[in-house]
Order: structure tokens, then sequence, then C-alpha cells
């Protein structure tokens, strides 16, 4: 009888062992799975931070675009007593215009 509690014992400290390799394992990927999460999550954020710039740049740049043409066009007018209320009613709109665009 004492031989098989022996052979018992000997039998949990195997499974025992076993057991804490598995912990050891499932413990390294783990904190394998969570770093490359944390990476996945920074790299997302940093996408995002760009395409954000990009965008940004591609609208301010349009913007000055766009006043730099508004700009010419009514540097180009050249006023008429006979058509002047014409004339500022376009340039008044082309601001108006512009305005939305910034506004946007």
């Amino acid at each position: 009888m004492a031989d098989q509690i022996l052979v018992m014992s000997d039998n949990i400290g195997v499974m025992a062992d076993r057991i804490l390799v598995t912990q050891q394992l499932q413990n390294q990927n783990l904190q394998l799975t969570t770093a490359t999460l944390l990476t996945t999550q920074e790299n997302a954020l940093k996408l995002v931070a760009v395409v954000a710039d990009s965008s940004y740049n591609v609208s301010l740049d349009s913007l000055i675009a766009n006043g730099g043409r508004l700009a010419a066009r009514m540097s180009a007018v050249v006023l008429n007593p006979l058509t002047l209320d014409k004339q500022l009613a376009t340039v008044a709109s082309d601001v108006r215009t512009f305005l939305d665009q910034v506004m946007a």
C-alpha cells in the first residue's frame, strides 16, 4: 500500500511539473500576444495621424490655390461705371464661395 502511495505521489509531482511548464508557456504566449496587440494599436494610430495630416495638407493646399485664383480674378477686374454693379456682385459671390470653402 505504501508503494502505491509513493507512486501516486510521484505521478502527482509529474503532473504538477507539467502544469507549471504549461503555465510558463501560456504566460510567454500571452506576453507575446499583448505586445503584438500593442504594436498593432500603435501602428493604427500612426496611420490615422498620417492620413489626417495628408488630408489636412491637401485641403490647405487647395484653399491656398483657390485663394490665389480668387486674388488673381479680383485683380483682373476692371471697374467700369456701366457694369460696376455686375462686376462687384461677381467679386462678392466669388468671395462668399471662397469663404464657404474655408469654413467647411
